[in-house]
């Protein structure tokens, strides 16, 4: 089951990166994305602002793989 992230932290991530898709770099309104896990959960990933960067709804379905999960660490490590 998919552990829950709290609605502050959600926040803090669209705000964090000015809802910009760490992807696709589409600014978007708040209910236009999410936040998504950069090491999945099924791989320990937790729902932290640590492992959480936003991504758009366009994005959400296609973003799967190793570049992926690479492009988020590199951007949480420029943010800490």
């Amino acid at each position: 089951m998919r552990e829950p992230i709290d609605t502050d932290i959600i926040y803090e991530v669209f705000e964090r990166q000015m809802g910009v898709c760490l992807y696709c770099k589409k600014q978007t309104e708040f209910t236009e994305g999410g936040p998504h896990r950069v090491i999945p959960q099924a791989l320990g990933g937790s729902g932290t602002i640590d492992n959480l960067v936003w991504c758009c709804n366009d994005c959400k379905p296609r973003i799967k793989g190793e570049n992926r999960i690479l492009q988020g660490l590199e951007y949480l490590r420029k943010v800490s």
